[in-house]
């Protein structure tokens, strides 16, 4: 099976079209990376990231960071729900900001997540 999905990051205020597209371009090598991490097929393409299905099989269970970014962290960590063993995300703090109940969402429906806070330096 194969999925189609857009990623696209918007232009920071007062950046054209070209950076708008970069970004986007930015977002869907990212996300291409994470899902690779967990044994899953993707291709990136101008307009969009394919993604192979994993079937019905468990995805690999992977340690990856999602360098601040919310939306590769959520994504992440839904996957690790599918890993063959424990996963780590690293790097997900912008999940407090974009959708502070995140986790309780996941846990109402019956994953198992515990979150660790890494100390200011």
């Amino acid at each position: 099976t194969r999925h189609y999905t857009r990623l696209r990051r918007r232009a920071a205020p007062g950046r054209g079209l070209g950076a708008a597209r970069a970004a986007g371009a930015a977002a869907r090598g990212e996300a291409a990376a994470r899902l690779a991490g967990f044994g899953v097929g993707s291709e990136v393409s101008d307009g969009g990231l394919i993604v192979s299905g994993a079937g019905i099989e468990a995805l690999s269970a992977c340690q990856t960071h999602a360098e601040g970014d919310a939306d590769i962290a959520m994504m992440a960590t839904v996957l690790a729900l599918r890993a063959s063993g424990p996963s780590r995300v690293h790097g997900a703090e912008g999940i407090a900001l974009q959708f502070p109940r995140f986790v309780a969402t996941l846990r109402a429906l019956g994953a198992r997540i515990d979150v660790h806070e890494t100390p200011a330096p």
